[in-house]
């Protein structure tokens, strides 16, 4: 039986492009400044994946200079958004389950509160756990496995459920934590999650499997 639910934020509870054009100017001029230092094609595909990605892990795919990195980590470690902010609409299908729910998000500590804040998130989750990279080396797959042993959950009576194959789904795979990929944009395969949902309204025949 189903007992908790573990949620990614960006892109599993709302749309991060909503907020990028605005939140994320001043990073798209210091990119701009230092264009020179990608391909011709690179510098489009780094913004777009800034609505999915830590400025860490872009950092590192494309071979950043460290002087890019460090001024990038600057803006962003002191960036907050402070305007309401729209849940996907089938994230109500999420607040109506009565299931023990934790938001495990990665990255900048002051920005991701500030999503969390005005999204009025504190009172649907048990617990909320940023992963700043820049505070600590621990990954998703470390804070999952914390909220097992803390809340005395069974590996198979949690459901990991967020955007990224390759973050919190791996995670949870690598625990044994049944997980669900939200897609809501159709981007990836069945087989790179346990479930695969484009609207949590599928949430609870999933949970009812279990």
């Amino acid at each position: 039986m189903i007992k908790a639910l573990i949620l990614d934020l960006d892109n599993t509870i709302f749309p991060t492009a909503s907020i990028t054009p605005e939140l994320f100017e001043p990073l798209h001029q210091l990119l701009d400044e230092h264009k020179d230092e990608f391909g011709e094609d690179e510098l489009p595909e780094i913004k777009k994946l800034m609505a999915k990605k830590a400025w860490q892990k872009i950092a590192d795919q494309f071979g950043f200079s460290e002087e890019l990195t460090k001024k990038g980590a600057n803006i962003l470690r002191e960036s907050s958004y402070d305007k309401p902010i729209e849940p996907f609409s089938d994230y109500q299908e999420v607040k109506s389950l009565s299931h023990d729910k934790f938001l495990v998000t990665m990255g900048f500590t002051k920005m991701q509160q500030s999503k969390v804040r005005m999204l009025n998130l504190e009172q649907d989750f048990k617990d909320i756990s940023i992963n700043d990279p820049e505070k600590t080396d621990d990954t998703k797959k470390e804070i999952f496995d914390e909220i097992l042993k803390k809340y005395h959950y069974q590996p198979q009576e949690v459901l990991v459920i967020g955007d990224d194959p390759e973050s919190e789904i791996e995670a949870g795979k690598a625990l044994g934590i049944p997980t669900v990929l939200y897609d809501k944009k159709n981007e990836f395969n069945d087989d790179q999650a346990d479930h695969r949902i484009h609207d949590f309204k599928k949430l609870g025949q999933i949970i009812d499997q279990y």
